[in-house]
């Protein structure tokens, strides 16, 4: 007889196993994309957060987060998912490159997307997905960008050459 497991029981599994910069990188995607007004944590129009907030978090303190463990997640991180800046002020600031659910009140697409016109796109770009999710896609006319502002797309000549930003190396279908 097979058990049956619940979301909610992997997650808890995987932060028992998760390192310590695992778990910094998965609460800076969370923070970063969805969850920084609700923390209390100040978000600009650009998507940025100044670090020492981050820092000052709760939550972040007890993961014993640094300046530098939070500069060695984005500089390791393999899908480029942080982007580092200064501020005119001298604070470190980071920003999600992607992903963001927060409405364009909070924080405009237009200023971390880059716009794409015809003539530069890709001869064919992918979207990975799931066998489970597949039925509920077609049957809905087709992608949605769901809780989020935009459906993540990849050329799809990236896709040969392994881990790409906004593909989860698990996905079933492109």
């Amino acid at each position: 007889m097979s058990s049956t497991r619940t979301p909610d029981h992997r997650r808890r599994q995987h932060r028992r196993e998760m390192s310590s910069s695992e778990a910094i990188s998965r609460l800076l995607s969370k923070v970063l994309r969805h969850k920084a007004v609700d923390m209390g944590i100040s978000i600009d129009k650009a998507g940025y957060v100044r670090v020492q907030d981050l820092l000052a978090h709760p939550r972040f303190k007890s993961l014993r987060a640094t300046q530098d463990d939070i500069k060695e997640c984005v500089a390791t991180n393999a899908k480029q998912r942080f982007a580092l800046t200064t501020a005119p002020n001298g604070d470190l600031l980071i920003r999600a490159t992607q992903g963001h659910s927060f409405p364009p009140t909070v924080v405009d697409p237009t200023l971390i997307m880059t716009p794409v016109d015809v003539p530069s796109l890709p001869s064919m770009l992918v979207h990975g997905t799931y066998f489970n999710h597949w039925k509920a896609i077609l049957a809905s006319g087709g992608l949605r960008p769901m809780n989020r502002q935009h459906i993540h797309l990849v050329d799809a000549s990236a896709t040969l050459t392994g881990i790409v930003s906004g593909l989860r190396k698990s996905a079933e279908i492109y």
